[in-house]
Formats: C-alpha cells, structure tokens, sequence
C-alpha cells in the first residue's frame, strides 16, 4: 500500500490547482452526481480553505450560504449543517474505498470542524522491496495477527468518527408458503425500523425495492454512497420463524457475514430483535443500554402477515383487514396505530372518534411506538388544530424512528402552514437523506419553497423531479400550484391538464383550475367548474375551500369568506393554509381574513 503523507493546501507538493482538479474528480463520480447539496457543501469548504478562511468555517455562515437558510438561521434548532456534514464525511470515504482507491490527493473532512485537509498519496518508496523483506523475520505467528487484523479491518472499511450506513434489502421467502412475500417484506421493514431506532447507524429507505431485486438494492445503495446492502431470507415452516441475515459490502456486493435465528411463531418479535442486534454489533454500532429497538410485540403469525398486506392493499380494504388482524391479536400495536389513520381518513365524527380511540389503544399498549405517536399527532394536526401537542407527538414519532418518510412530511407540512419555512425544509431535507427517492418529500420541498414566495427555485426543483416521472400526480399538483401562485396561470392549467384523468374527481384540482381560469377572465368556464363541484357534493362531501378558491378568482370576496367560515366546520386543516398560501393573498387587506385566522389561532 503507498505511503500517505498528511499535507495543507499550503505544502509545497499541493497547489490549489491540484485540490481543485481532485474535487472535480470527486463530484464527477456517480456517488457524487445526485448529490447536489453535497456537491455544494464540498466546493465551498474547499474554495473557502485554500483562500485562508478555513478557520472562518463556522454551521451559521455554511447554513446560509450554501444550504439557503435565511438570517434567522439558529444551529441549536436547525442541525442541518451537522447532518450533511455527517453524509459528506460517509460519503467520501465511500470515494476513496472504491473509485478514488488510486487518486493521487486525499480530502478528508475531519469530525469537529468545517474546513477540509487535503493529504498527498506519495509514489511507492523504492526501498519498499527492502522493508517488505524484513517482515519475513517478524515470525508467521506475528504476520498472522496482522493478516487478521487487515481482513477484520477491512471487512468493515468504516472509520471510528463515520456513522455506518445501510440499506435493508429484499429478503426471500418459501414461494410454498401462504403469505411468505407478505412476511418476508414485513421482517424487512419491521428490520430498518429497528436498525435505525438505534440512532446511531444512518439507514436510508429505497421505496422502488421490490421483494426479489437484489442487484436493484444495491445499485440503489451505489448511488447514494451507502457502505452496506443488509439482505437475507425469511420463513416460517410449520410454526417457527426462521430468519436469515446477511450483511453485503456495497461496493462490489461481497458477503461479509451471515447469521440464522430460529424461534417459535410467538417469538417472531424476539426474532427481529436478536438480528437486529447481531448486525449492529457487526457493524460495531452500539446503542444506549436502556434503549430499545423499535419492536412491536408480535403473538399471531397469522394477524402479522395479513398486517403487511394491509400496508400494500388498496386503501379501501385496509380497514377491514385491520380489524381482522386485532380480532386475531387484540395486542398487536401497531394496527391500532394505522387503524386509527384509515377511520380518520372519511372525516366524519363518528370516524373521528374511532380513530382517536385506536390510536390511544396503540400508545396504551406500546408507548414506545412511533407509528402510535405519529397517528396521535396526525389527528391533533390535521382535525384538532392543536398544533403545540401535534408537534411534541410528531418530534416523539421521529425520535423513536428517524427512518419515518411519513412523520418527516407530515411535521414539515406543519411546519410549513406556521409560516416556519426553514424549520419545515430542514425535516425536508433530513427525511430525503433517510428516503432520497419519496416523491412526497420532494414535492412538498417544492411546495414549502413556493410558500416562501421562492417561486423559481421551487418550479426549477419540481421539473426537476418530474423528469423521470413526467405523469406523477402529486408532482403536477404541487407544479401547477405554485405556477398559479406565481401568477403564471396558463402553465398552471397545463400542469393540472397532466393530470385530468387522475384529477377530475378531485375537488382540490377542480378548484384551483377554476381559481386560474377566473384570474385569466374564463368567467363561464369558472362557474362551470363551480357547478362540477355543486354536483360532486350531492354525491360525497366536497371541501368549503375548493369552493373558497374560485370565487377569490372571480374577485367575489363576500362569496368567498362566506365558504371559508364554512370550512371552519368541515374543512379545517385545508383552511389551515390561510396564513402562507398565497392563493388567499387578495384577502389580506379585508378583517374578516384576519377574524378568520384568529378563530383557527393563526393570528
């Protein structure tokens, strides 16, 4: 191996021409090329060493000026920078054990500090031969302890101040069996939930896995600069639970270690929580010892198998099947926790008040459970409006699981409706480093940005992300909003006509495209909208506010607030957008906009 020589932008033999050349060969690297606030991160820190501010580096100025926070910017609340710093440090150590092996300069980014050191990788010594040769006395006994050391070293490739990242792949299953890809994604899942409650191994989602495609799991873990692919195989023959785990070096897909845990069917969690912990100690991640792993108790095989189905069936038997589930295991906490989203999903009082009854039977059974607080802080968000309580509920969520796509966006949208803009990118931000391909999350980055009224950047990102999806229904939603936000109403109709065959039974649509089409003087076309709207009401209950929003276009205000006290009563969380959506910007200067924030304890 060459000798490694640690130097400064100033030694003699590193000239910035030389760092500036390795920096473009880093971000030319696939790990680099999807990685733009990386990128980012890594030019400045760079430029700003080689010109002698390295000491200058501090997470205020770097969150302004490179990740776009504004001046109320405060690290204490905002750990944005410390994050990416994190991911940049994994990522290039990722570089260098594979593609940048041989580069000639090594950038490290050191723990504790912002400013890179750049160290020459020196040209093999000539009297190597030499030294070589000397330890051929050393003794076999001594060259095997080395030889050990080496392998173990390198089985692992992970520094001590570098947070190990994984991604949980596919797991097999007994095609024989009844139900076996139903189980065999659920100890996936259950697994991730698990590996990244620990907090201190950076697990990150692939939502396109499918149950079979492991080359597509590791392409995935490729892509985003994660060292480690968990995989393996998961049965359950005759009443026992047999778990298969095995861990995979992403860079050329190697097996490093593989281990079995067998139990009974009323063992499964005991199962999960056994493998879980092997592959941490593995991985030699440790975990605070009062801390558990995020694992639901588990009695029926039977209730859990039908529980993963119901997270992959059309929403309208996910009820049912839930019910059947806790009439097979009344214990089972977590089909609480998303019983309670699906009663809540009609709206209705007495669904409402189900669903709420569910997800305190969640938390009474397991208070430890993420999906049981992040159910409790969906109801007091989107129905109660106590946004103090669905706040703690939605950080609880995400400190017992920081792998929750979900809890990430909802808090955000939260977050975003307060008019807290930076405080909602930054749960953004940290939810697509866990799940860098849900198009939620992206979407409602953009979304977020359009509030703030940063109407380009928010249009340039959803193009973006649209490209390779360009019939995405949410992304043309959200697209078509913030063109309408911006003004630009005839890409907005564009945007929502994308989507007609999936939107034309939406209300929300229906009312923003009236919205732009009375902004544009389509009078007729407005009121036939409104009319589709009167009659998709005889039929199901159509939101006040998609009502609200084509009389703003028409310039009818007394119209519109009128449907807008009415929203106080069926249509509170879309009201609850009165404060930033700037579709209600022509009501700010009447006081029946400011009684009506003051009602929803907006004001």
């Amino acid at each position: 191996m060459p000798d490694e020589t640690p130097t400064n932008s100033k030694s003699p033999g590193v000239s910035p021409k030389v760092v500036h050349d390795q920096v473009d060969r880093i971000l030319s690297s696939d790990l680099f090329s999807n990685a733009g606030n990386l990128s980012r991160f890594l030019r400045f820190i760079v430029d700003q060493t080689l010109e002698g501010h390295g000491e200058d580096l501090k997470e205020y100025r770097i969150g302004v000026e490179v990740f776009g926070r504004g001046e109320n910017f405060d690290p204490k609340d905002d750990t944005i920078v410390r994050v990416q710093a994190r991911n940049l440090r994994a990522k290039l150590a990722s570089y260098y054990e594979s593609v940048g092996a041989g580069d000639p300069l090594v950038i490290e980014l050191p723990k504790g500090r912002y400013s890179p050191v750049f160290r020459r990788v020196q040209p093999i010594r000539k009297d190597r031969g030499k030294r070589a040769r000397v330890a051929l006395y050393l003794g076999p006994v001594l060259v095997v302890a080395l030889a050990a050391g080496t392998y173990r070293m390198s089985r692992h490739a992970t520094s001590a101040n570098v947070t190990p990242s994984l991604v949980v792949g596919p797991f097999g299953h007994d095609s024989s069996e009844k139900d076996g890809s139903y189980f065999a994604r659920g100890i996936s899942s259950d697994l991730t939930t698990a590996l990244a409650s620990s907090s201190a191994l950076h697990v990150v989602l692939d939502p396109d896995r499918s149950s079979e495609d492991l080359p597509a799991a590791l392409d995935f873990a490729r892509r985003f600069g994660v060292q480690f692919v968990l995989t393996g195989s998961a049965r359950a023959p005759q009443g026992q639970v047999r778990v298969v785990a095995r861990l995979l070096r992403t860079r050329d897909g190697s097996q490093i270690w593989q281990q079995e845990f067998v139990g009974r069917a009323n063992e499964l969690s005991v199962v999960l929580d056994e493998s879980a912990r092997a592959v941490l100690r593995e991985l030699r991640v440790s975990w605070p010892k009062d801390r558990r792993l995020s694992i639901s108790r588990v009695e029926s095989l039977e209730a859990y198998d039908l529980y993963q189905q119901s997270l992959r069936d059309r929403p309208r038997e996910t009820t049912a099947l839930l019910e059947q589930v806790i009439a097979l295991d009344p214990q089972f906490a977590p089909a609480y926790a998303r019983l309670a989203l699906a009663y809540a999903n009609p709206g209705r009082p007495e669904a409402l008040a189900n669903a709420k009854t569910a997800a305190a039977r969640a938390l009474q059974l397991d208070d430890q459970l993420a999906g049981g607080h992040l159910s409790r802080a969906v109801l007091l968000d989107h129905y109660d409006l106590d946004w103090i309580a669905a706040e703690h509920e939605y950080i609880q969520a995400l400190n017992l699981d920081p792998s929750s796509a979900n809890a990430y966006y909802f808090f955000s949208v939260l977050l975003t409706r307060m008019g807290r803009f930076d405080e909602a990118l930054s749960q953004l931000r940290r939810g697509e480093e866990v799940s860098p391909l849900d198009d939620s999350l992206l979407g409602q980055e953009g979304w977020t940005l359009g509030m703030q009224r940063h109407y380009d950047q928010s249009i340039e990102l959803l193009r973006k992300h649209l490209e390779p999806h360009p019939d995405d229904y949410s992304l043309n939603l959200y697209l078509g909003d913030i063109y309408l936000d911006k003004g630009d109403f005839e890409r907005a109709l564009l945007a929502f006509r994308t989507i007609e065959a999936q939107a034309q039974r939406q209300p929300l649509v229906i009312g923003l495209e009236g919205y732009a089409h009375a902004a544009l003087g389509h009078t007729a076309e407005a009121h036939k909208l409104l009319k589709r709207l009167e009659s998709m009401a005889a039929e199901k209950r159509v939101p006040s506010t998609s009502f609200a929003f084509i009389y703003i276009g028409l310039g009818d205000k007394d119209a519109a607030f009128q449907w807008l006290e009415r929203a106080l009563i069926n249509d509170r969380f879309m009201l609850s957008g009165l404060k930033v959506w700037p579709v209600y910007d022509s009501l700010h200067n009447d006081p029946r906009y400011w009684t009506l924030l003051t009602k929803l304890g907006l004001n």
